[in-house]
């Protein structure tokens, strides 16, 4: 007999037969492309567009800032050295902007010499005037949100914007543009404005033009650290010879954009959740494959009475599980597509960058056609092969795949089968949940993956939660003032006092340095030097590894993970050596401490801790204090703000220069806008994962209310009503659920951790501050309850409505 139309007659009714069914199959199937398709999509768009944006700019391998102005002979000088690339100096001032009444908030601007042919750290315009006229000043187009924040300015062109200076005159400036600058910390990000004006403008401001930032890029071994470091050192020399000193040295990480770390969690994020979508998805076909071949037996009986062969009616699985693949394919190839375009969109606006190029090379069509067709085949083989290889006899014996699942024979069935005192429709479910242990088994490793998965998300949320609650509460104070020059330390304090609302006030010593390397060499960036009082209650450190400081130490120093992280031969125990205004000391690492990571109005350099009596003696600056710390009776913002006004208004009369005021809010709504996208994404995972394990319990429920039509037909028949038959269905996929938590929760506390300590190295080169959600997994509970119990009411509801003499006749 020729199989080959019999094949597309049987696929076809078998589709027309039972759309429902079919549906499920494809949307199971669609859901693992779908993920994948997303995952892979984003992943390669965000790395790739994000890498040639920044490319394009001629990143810096180099920023130093210099003590005292240079001009552009200087700059010359440095680019004839064979080592060199390009040079280019800017002017970096620090000044504020009025965004409302009593509101001023950080303006980092920069001062550029041509517009026209910038060489390093390129940034273009993106409206308005190019370059910036007189008195006027380009925007980086990420601060726009944040200029129209208090409802005062519009942030449109022409529009005249209050700028104060450090010398706290007030200047009015035009809005004349904005720019782009992709090698900045965007605004939404660090909370910081960033403005762009000429020579000309600077001259206006301050009474001088020329520079006092200088941006190198190295000729050749451009991705070497190391060779950058020995050229920078070449550079300090030669500036050295010429009565300069470099203040700060920042080299960045060559080729990586500031924020890689951040996409590199987000990535790693989609990844792992397309491969739990796969998984789910491999074992929900596996799942209904073998629940569609158990109802056909006596179809497969009839075939290989009439000729078929085994290799016949695999044939036709096979070829129906492709056709559910095709059409999955086509439904989920799109929707990846459009999603991975507005997720990848919707990252490089909250990042600042642009896609140029949304393309995929032709693998990643592959890839969805892989896991289409070819992945719901491999795992779908083994419960075909099984069904196909049943012998005449054996199918013809088996009345129903009810009946063919053996109920009894274990120990848990003879424990079931001794309970009495449950009602009889609850002892009914409980036996049928367990007559398909096989069934049963795949479908709860769906639910648990699914389950696991969504409280592991919600315990790693928790934990990036708490640990940007410990770095936010790692310095204690209400307000911090930057004061422009060291003030003797009672005269600060006693200033400060006076202000109502001030309960407590500390003053601080901060210097910045670089460590100088046995080799000669220097460490990669500057490091921030804190001479603090070590039993401060304005300082909370989170310890790593050794000891805090203790107030008789000297030479004791304690480092963050970002100086680690810079500088990885530095252990506890050892000595190095720091270079603070060209002179050198000798400490002692006797701590390591988390990050800080915000503070002062930017992404903050490597931090050392140190007692402040020896370092305010060794620096030469005993007594005196560039930082306070200041307590307010009141926590709350508004009155930290209203105490900062009054501070800075106090000292101003009192002679004290304040170069910034920083409030504990704004470093607590930096590090939200940094972690916000992160935050989010997991959220979003985890509400696709419910998504994911409700569809695949409605799925199950579906096919064994489908199997077992005249089962509950028999029960409409003995006088069980319609809410019996809900009852039954209802609970069976309640108590799945359920039971599909409890082994989620066991595996999920193992597992996060692990996922946060994966994301903690990524984004902080330690393990995140770890928190169990217990509110997640009762969340996940609830939820669980209520998709099992809508998962298993629809497919219930059809049942219920059934005659009898439909439920008894149905095949």
């Amino acid at each position: 007999m020729n199989f080959g139309p019999l094949h597309v007659r049987k696929i076809s009714q078998d589709i027309i037969l039972y759309k429902t069914r079919t549906l499920l199959v494809v949307l199971i199937i669609a859901i693992g492309v779908f993920a994948l398709g997303v995952a892979s999509r984003t992943w390669l768009i965000l790395s790739r567009e994000l890498n040639q944006s920044y490319q394009a700019t001629n990143p810096a391998s180099a920023i130093l800032s210099i003590d005292r102005v240079f001009g552009d002979d200087v700059v010359k000088a440095i680019e004839r050295m064979p080592e060199i690339q390009a040079a280019e100096g800017r002017y970096a001032l620090s000044a504020q902007i009025q965004l409302g009444p009593d509101e001023w908030h950080l303006l980092n601007l920069e001062s550029l010499a041509d517009y026209d042919h910038l060489k390093i750290n390129k940034i273009r315009s993106t409206g308005g005037a190019w370059p910036p006229p007189d008195q006027s000043l380009l925007l980086e187009r990420s601060g726009l949100a944040l200029i129209r924040s208090e409802g005062v300015l519009s942030g449109e062109i022409g529009e005249r914007l209050i700028v104060k200076l450090p010398d706290d005159k007030e200047r009015e400036m035009v809005l004349s543009g904005l720019a782009h600058d992709v090698t900045e910390f965007p605004t939404t990000f660090s909370n910081i404005l960033y403005g762009y004006i000429t020579l000309d403008t600077l001259q206006g401001l301050i009474g001088r033009q020329g520079y006092n930032t200088l941006y190198l890029t190295v000729a050749g071994n451009t991705l070497d650290v190391a060779h950058i470091q020995a050229v920078v050192n070449q550079v300090e020399k030669k500036l050295t010879t010429q009565g300069f000193t470099i203040t700060r040295q920042e080299i960045p990480e060559p080729g990586q954009h500031p924020l890689n770390a951040i996409i590199g969690s987000v990535l790693f994020m989609l990844i792992v959740l397309s491969f739990f979508s796969l998984v789910l998805s491999a074992f929900l076909i596996i799942n209904t494959v073998s629940a569609i071949l158990a109802r056909q037996v006596r179809q497969i009986a009839i075939m290989e009475t009439i000729g078929a062969t085994q290799t016949n009616i695999i044939s036709i699985y096979i070829g129906m599980v492709l056709l559910f693949g095709l059409a999955a394919l086509i439904i989920a190839t799109p929707l990846a597509i459009l999603t991975a375009q507005w997720l990848t969109r919707f990252m490089a606006e909250l990042m600042n960058f642009d896609i140029a190029n949304f393309g995929v090379p032709a693998q990643f069509y592959a890839l969805d056609i892989f896991a289409a067709l070819i992945v719901p085949l491999l795992v779908a083989l083994m419960p075909i092969r099984k069904g196909a290889s049943i012998t005449i006899r054996e199918a013809i014996s088996d009345s129903g795949s009810e009946q063919a699942a053996q109920f009894g024979a274990s120990r848990l069935d003879q424990a079931l089968n001794h309970i009495r005192r449950l009602p009889a429709s609850l002892l009914y479910t409980l036996r049928n949940i367990f007559r398909h242990k096989t069934r049963l088994a795949i479908t709860l490793t769906t639910l648990t993956l699914a389950s696991t998965f969504f409280m592991v998300i919600l315990s790693v949320r928790a934990s990036l939660l708490l640990t940007i609650e410990d770095i936010a509460a790692y310095w204690r104070q209400d307000i911090k003032l930057f004061l422009d020059k060291p003030y003797r330390h009672i005269r600060t304090e006693r200033a400060a006092l006076t202000v109502p609302g001030v309960v407590r006030v500390e003053g601080r010593l901060e210097e910045s340095g670089v460590r100088r390397r046995p080799d000669g060499g220097q460490s990669l960036r500057s490091i921030t030097v804190f001479g603090v009082d070590a039993v401060s209650p304005f300082l909370r450190p989170t310890l790593v590894n050794g000891r805090w400081l203790r107030p008789e130490d000297e030479k004791a120093i304690v480092v963050n993970t970002d100086l680690v992280s810079d500088e990885p031969d530095i252990a506890v125990g050892d000595e190095i050596t720091l270079e603070i205004d060209d002179e050198l000391s000798t400490w002692r690492v006797v701590g390591v401490v988390t990050s800080q990571l915000i503070g002062g109005g930017a992404i903050l350099d490597p931090i050392a801790y140190v007692n402040y009596p020896y370092f305010a003696r060794v620096t030469g600056k005993a007594d005196l204090v560039n930082r306070l710390l200041v307590e307010t009776k009141d926590h709350n913002p508004l009155f930290q703000a209203e105490v900062a006004q009054a501070l800075e208004e106090h000292f101003r009369q009192a002679g004290l220069q304040i170069g910034l005021t920083e409030l504990n809010a704004d470093i607590r709504l930096a590090l939200s806008n940094i972690f916000n996208v992160l935050i989010s994404l997991m959220i979003i995972l985890a509400l696709l994962l419910a998504a994911v394990g409700g569809l695949g319990l409605m799925g199950m429920m579906s096919l064994s209310v489908l199997e077992r039509t005249r089962e509950l037909g028999v029960v409409h028949a003995i006088g069980g009503d319609d809410l019996i038959v809900l009852q039954i269905v209802i609970t069976e996929g309640v108590f799945i659920g359920v039971l599909s938590w409890f082994f989620g929760a066991l595996l999920s506390l193992p597992l996060s951790r692990v996922l946060s300590n994966a994301i903690g190295q990524i984004l902080f080169s330690v393990p995140l501050t770890y928190s169990l959600s217990v509110g997640g997994m009762l969340l996940w509970l609830g939820l669980v309850i209520i998709l099992s119990a809508i998962a298993s009411y629809l497919p219930a509801q059809s049942a219920s409505h059934m005659s009898i003499r439909e439920a008894l006749a149905h095949e």
